[in-house]
């Protein structure tokens, strides 16, 4: 017959095996779900990090398109194309000097390129662009800068070219015919280092051409920029290639487009997907390697870039953890199950009764059942802790009937001096109580009725916004062009429109102004019209914004071909953490604040806000603002 202490020990053996097994499948699932996680996580990265590139050249786009409107270059170039129309044979003077220029030596600046280095406009360049330091990556973003007149010659440079002559160039005749061209990252000869080329047309106040502005993109310094949020550790290596293999950039020492296109990894890359993940187990080491290609993207989407991102997988990798607890836990969980077993053994009855009591009263106090009572024996940890737990749930029930209290007696407080003013307004507008009054007396007292109706309305706002914290906000008043204001919130999204397709049409009477927070009312409209962007179809989805006068508001409509809403979801749409229980909600994801906080808004400043929709044929949202709003508190 087997004795009980043989049965505790196979009980153990048995536990114990099991807990092995269990921690060994658990490391590997462990191992596997961590690769999973770097590798979705670091696929957003280098999405992020592609749009931080994209966004970086657009800003230097969008500086150099300013720069090129500034009087001393529109000046320069009115004062160059009159000079050279003047000319008797203005191609022969161009190759003459294009010849001079390309007979001397990379070394040699004549005199003649040297009036074109240092004169006035060659040292706004190099002033605004290629000597401005960029502080987070130490050096400048532009290696190389200079303009042409309408006849393809230049006019002024931020250092020595390798031609005088560019309209014999193709990028030239592009950016003329498009106003921007952007070519394919080279190797730039006179700036001495590889480039994004930026060409920009130049036209003059009547939209005439007259000249072009070429722009060295310094490639290292604009991904360097990129590249410094997205490295977590040595053991990560940031790439970007070319669809034929060549490298553009990378963390690691490289040659500009040398060719990889015989490495193992790269064989794995051409696929036709986008983005994606994979181990690649090479001779000395095995990476988990993150691609993505910014085809969607207008400007990198034109490069043939892949970003790559190579994480190592190893004892100094992503995996270094896992390994070493691989490596040590045949022996750790031997002893931990051992003493663990012992403990349980002897102290299970005396304490997994107690938990049970401390886990039913912890429920009861979830549910806000403050009375709940259960009894325990001893002076342990454990009944302390109960006894903590009562304390607890005695003082909850204190607070939140103090809570209660207060809010009651502060409303009551609040709206206790409106009941007489309201009374008293009432009184003096009624000719048989207290005599007919003047009409500027009237208005007086229309507009105290009407002003402590809002307040006695702004009260109740604040009893509905208390859990969201609305009293910290301050207000900042200030006149707004509701045109100019719809425009500038479509503007920040335009990137969106254009990647879904989506139609937007705004109907807006023009000149309306409105005094009001301008950026509280851009946080409703965008918040709202974000939604549309989110919930209509990619290439169908259209989307309507109006605004017209309205007695003394402004009726703002966004109106969407979206999803719609579900009927019985309507009446909850503005409630606090609240969402539409659908697939296409849980994939946009959000705490459910955003409505509310529009509702909250809105309401603040005098207006209104509600919803019409159709399930499966849009919705709309309207909501008021007052034209001129009243002043009030800014603090509140």
């Amino acid at each position: 017959m087997i004795g009980i202490r043989t049965i505790v020990i196979l009980i153990f053996l048995l536990i114990t095996s099991l807990f092995i097994v269990q921690a060994m499948y658990s490391v590997t699932v462990g191992q596997d779900s961590i690769q999973q996680s770097v590798g979705q996580s670091s696929v957003l990265l280098a999405h992020d990090m592609a749009r931080f590139v994209e966004f970086g050249i657009t800003v230097k786009i969008d500086a150099l398109i300013d720069y090129s409107k500034t009087s001393l270059i529109q000046n320069a170039l009115l004062k160059s194309n009159q000079k050279f129309s003047e000319l008797e044979n203005v191609q022969a003077y161009i190759t003459q000097q294009d010849d001079d220029w390309k007979s001397v030596s990379d070394e040699t600046i004549t005199p003649f390129m040297q009036s074109l280095i240092s004169n006035k406009v060659s040292e706004s360049i190099r002033k605004n662009f290629v000597e401005k330091i960029n502080p987070r990556i130490g050096h400048s973003v532009f290696a190389e800068v200079f303009i042409t007149n309408a006849y393809g010659a230049n006019i002024a440079q931020s250092g020595k070219t390798t031609d005088y002559r560019q309209d014999d160039e193709d990028w030239w005749h592009e950016a003329r015919k498009n106003g921007i061209n952007i070519d394919k990252t080279e190797y730039d000869e006179s700036a001495k280092t590889d480039v994004i080329p930026i060409e920009i047309k130049i036209s003059d106040e009547n939209g005439n051409f007259i000249g072009i502005l070429k722009a060295g993109l310094s490639l290292r310094s604009i991904i360097r920029e990129a590249e410094i949020f997205t490295q977590s550790d040595i053991s990560t290596e940031v790439n970007i290639i070319t669809e034929k293999g060549n490298i553009i950039y990378s963390t690691k020492a490289f040659s500009f487009k040398e060719d990889i296109s015989d490495q193992s990894f790269f064989n794995k890359l051409q696929s036709d997907q986008q983005e994606g993940f994979f181990v690649n187990e090479g001779k000395f080491k095995t990476d988990l390697v993150v691609y993505v290609r910014p085809n969607n993207l207008p400007v990198l989407g034109e490069q043939d870039w892949i970003f790559v991102i190579k994480h190592q997988i190893g004892k100094v990798g992503i995996l270094s953890g896992m390994i070493t607890l691989r490596e040590n836990i045949i022996i750790t969980s031997a002893i931990i199950v051992g003493i663990a077993l012992g403990i349980g053994i002897i102290f299970s009855r005396g304490i997994s009764n107690p938990i049970i009591k401390l886990t039913y009263l912890a429920k009861e106090i979830g549910k806000e059942n403050f009375d709940a009572e259960i009894t325990i024996k001893g002076r342990g940890e454990i009944a302390e802790l109960i006894n903590n737990m009562k304390d607890m749930g005695t003082k909850l029930k204190k607070a939140k009937r103090q809570k209660e209290e207060f809010i009651s007696m502060i409303t009551h407080e609040l709206k206790t001096p409106l009941t007489p003013i309201i009374g008293f307004c009432q009184a003096l507008g009624d000719p048989k109580i207290l005599g007919t009054l003047t009409p500027k007396q009237k208005d007086a007292v229309e507009t105290i009725s009407k002003n402590a109706n809002r307040l006695q309305s702004m009260i109740g706002d604040l009893l509905d916004s208390h859990r969201l914290d609305f009293h910290k906000i301050k207000f900042n008043f200030n006149e707004v062009n509701v045109v100019e204001l719809i425009n500038s919130v479509i503007n920040n999204y335009e990137k969106e429109i254009k990647s879904k397709k989506i139609q937007v049409t705004v109907d807006a009477e023009p000149l309306i102004l409105i005094t009001t927070d301008k950026q509280r009312i851009e946080q409703v409209l965008t918040n709202i019209f974000v939604n549309s962007i989110d919930f209509v179809s990619n290439n169908t989805g259209k989307i309507f914004v109006k605004a017209k006068l309205q007695n003394d508001s402004v009726l703002f409509t966004i109106q969407d071909n979206g999803t719609g809403i579900p009927p019985e979801e309507i009446d909850r749409v503005f409630d606090s953490f609240s969402q539409i229980d659908t697939a296409l909600t849980r994939k946009h994801g959000g705490a459910g604040l955003g409505l509310a906080i529009c509702k909250a808004l809105v309401t603040k400043l005098g207006g209104k806000i509600w919803v019409e929709s159709q399930l499966g044929k849009g919705t709309t949202f309207y909501f008021t603002i007052a034209q001129q709003t009243e002043q009030m508190d800014k603090s509140k």
